[in-house]
């Protein structure tokens, strides 16, 4: 033990007078000794002294206690702390768990409180792939090595989270410390997105609405990360009955997390729709939510609340298309063409509903169609209006064989007659009592005379 304390000093006293930066660049070199790389010693320690034929083999022999007492004698007002804060030089890096506890237990044994987290997570370092080294390390620690618990923002524990797994996976309360969120956030828009990842496994295994929770306190240039979080854990969310709470509570932090989750969650199962919907009545914000969600996911959303009763949807309806004109138009055409028109007609279509919310949808059509129409006058744009007489003629045709289906012979020459003129004459009706204007009905005809389509052929009978 004297012989490592006497080695110990006299290889510091090549660095006199010492300081915090010397002292960080040197606690720097030990720790890596941990590793079995003695090349990248000898070169560390030659950048650091300009000799590397010092013997390293004790330097690997030297503890804790050992640095600690050396360094106090030659130095005793160093800033500890300040070292810390200084570990941000070239060539630092924490090879393995045993480095990190070597460092952890030289800060200890210098006795000077809590480990300062702003060294690690004030801010992103010159060597990022050292702080991640030691951030890694850190995260998984048990508490009695290295906690976060005394971080100054600290993200509460809320009763929304259902379970205290936060408590029992993570004693060291990394996952709650929302300036360790950010830098990881700031370090994976860094091009170190790869490395942030697999720290993030596991809490987005143990603790993921912990995790989304934190993640829903930062922003970032990008949201890279909170957008990866959000997207992963909300479709697990949307599964779990109590989801209700969790959903309030990330509508008011950072309702922009939410939705983003909630698209993705859409795009793989639509069956998500109806989940979502029933948490979002339970805690009265389906109205801001149909504001904000992207037109796709809200046309499909108000059809399911109306049919639950929870919205009137034809006012919904033209009030989104007096806002927003075309652009919305346009969605709810790919809407009913989503409805009406076999799948592979629909090349576009993103959305693969399940029976069920087929047929909500279906029963909803009506109504959109009716809001169009009443709406079509807004429309500048000729294609829309075109796709708009195509859609109702296939909706009028659908209904028709319906109504008839069973009854025909579908290779039959007179099969279309009955309902062909009943259609004509609906078109009539709608045409002399303003439901259809005067130019929908040209647009229409002419659509009619062009088609190639048996059925819509025969429409042109009773109109010429």
């Amino acid at each position: 033990m004297q012989d490592n304390i006497l080695h110990c000093q006299e290889f510091l006293s090549l660095f006199l007078p010492l300081d915090e930066v010397t002292i960080a660049r040197i606690v720097g070199v030990i720790v890596r000794t941990q590793s079995d790389d003695k090349s990248v010693h000898s070169k560390f320690l030659a950048d650091l002294c300009g000799n590397n034929t010092l013997d390293l083999s004790q330097m690997t022999d030297w503890d804790a206690d050992t640095l600690i007492y050396a360094t106090k004698q030659l130095a005793p007002e160093l800033n500890w702390a300040t070292i810390m804060e200084n570990l941000d030089h070239e060539g630092f890096y924490i090879p393995n768990e045993a480095a990190f506890y070597f460092l952890m237990s030289v800060y200890k044994h210098a006795g000077q409180g809590h480990f300062p987290l702003r060294a690690i997570c004030g801010s992103i370092w010159k060597n990022a792939e050292g702080q991640i080294s030691l951030l890694k390390y850190a995260v998984s620690a048990p508490p009695e090595v290295f906690t976060f618990a005394h971080s100054g923002r600290q993200l509460a524990y809320v009763d929304v989270v259902n379970d205290h797994k936060v408590q029992i996976e993570h004693a060291n309360h990394a996952w709650l410390c929302l300036d360790l969120l950010e830098v990881l956030c700031q370090l994976a828009e860094r091009d170190h997105a790869s490395s942030v990842r697999s720290i993030l496994e596991h809490p987005l295994k143990y603790c993921p609405e912990v995790l989304l929770l934190g993640m829903a306190h930062i922003n970032t240039a990008s949201n890279l990360l909170q957008q990866e979080v959000s997207s992963a854990v909300i479709p697990i969310l949307l599964q779990n009955a109590d989801a209700s709470g969790m959903i309030v509570h990330l509508w008011h932090v950072n309702p922009y997390i939410l939705l983003r989750g909630l698209v993705d969650a859409l795009s793989i199962d639509p069956e998500n729709m109806s989940r979502f919907l029933a948490a979002c009545q339970e805690i009265k914000i389906l109205s801001p939510i149909l504001d904000m969600i992207p037109y796709p996911f809200g046309v499909r959303l108000a059809a399911l609340a109306s049919c639950k009763g929870h919205i009137n949807l034809e006012k919904w309806l033209s009030s989104n298309l007096n806002a927003y004109k075309d652009a919305f138009y346009e969605e709810c055409i790919k809407f009913l063409k989503e409805v009406h028109l076999p799948a592979q007609v629909v090349t576009s279509n993103h959305f693969c509903s399940p029976n069920a919310l087929r047929t909500i949808y279906s029963e909803a059509s009506s109504t959109f169609l009716k809001v169009l129409q009443s709406h079509s006058g807004l429309v500048s744009s000729p294609h829309l209006s075109l796709e708009m007489d195509k859609l109702h003629v296939t909706y009028m045709g659908t209904n028709s064989r319906f109504k008839s289906s069973g009854s025909a012979d579908l290779s039959s020459s007179d099969y279309y007659s009955e309902d062909i003129e009943a259609e004509a004459n609906l078109y009539f009706h709608q045409l002399f009592s303003g439901q259809v204007t005067n130019d929908t009905m040209i647009r229409m005809l002419a659509h009619l005379k062009e088609s190639t389509e048996k059925r819509l052929i025969a429409y042109k009978n009773p109109f010429q």
